[in-house]
């Protein structure tokens, strides 16, 4: 028969076991949370980086409008010459300033795809963890509640899950 002193550290050891476990569980559980919120903000920077890319490709054909007009307006020849230049730099310059943008939401995604990633190895490794650090727990509680002879009588003939009604393969 189990002693009472017996019972209560088998009773905390499983107790500490389940909670190491469910703490693996949430860490996990948080770590995914996170990870599809930085999917989530991955996703956001493409499409703000696309809107601000487009942004700057709209103000700067309405700048090169208006400056288009403003030479016309003069009298040059808009065609040739240094009016002709005027607007293949601007057009350069704004392309660039475009492609700056889309490739700064590129990058803040990238970035939150890798954070996505480390978040979910995290989550993984934080219940492996969980996992060893119970069974671990186990070894240890049971080993201690068999030290003080805590199992004896539990797998006799004369008692313990032998008379209980369990039926074990070959018993």
């Amino acid at each position: 028969m189990c002693e009472p002193v017996s019972l209560m550290m088998a009773a905390g050891t499983l107790i500490s076991v389940v909670g190491q476990v469910k703490g693996g569980m949430d860490q996990k559980k948080m770590a995914n949370y996170q990870a599809r919120v930085a999917d989530v903000n991955a996703q956001n920077a493409l499409a703000i980086g696309a809107s601000e890319e487009e942004r700057i490709r709209r103000e700067g054909r309405r700048v090169r409008q208006n400056q288009k007009a403003q030479i016309a307006a003069a009298g040059l020849d808009v065609t040739a010459g240094s009016p002709l230049l005027l607007q293949v730099n601007a057009a350069e310059e704004t392309e660039l300033a475009a492609l700056d943008a889309r490739l700064s939401g590129q990058m803040t995604a990238d970035q939150q795809t890798r954070d996505a990633a480390v978040r979910r190895a995290e989550g993984k490794l934080a219940f492996t963890n969980a996992l060893f650090g119970a069974a671990s727990t186990a070894f240890k509680g049971g080993g201690s509640v068999g030290q003080r002879g805590g199992f004896d009588g539990l797998f006799q003939p004369s008692g313990g899950i032998q008379n209980s009604g369990l039926v074990w393969p070959g018993v």
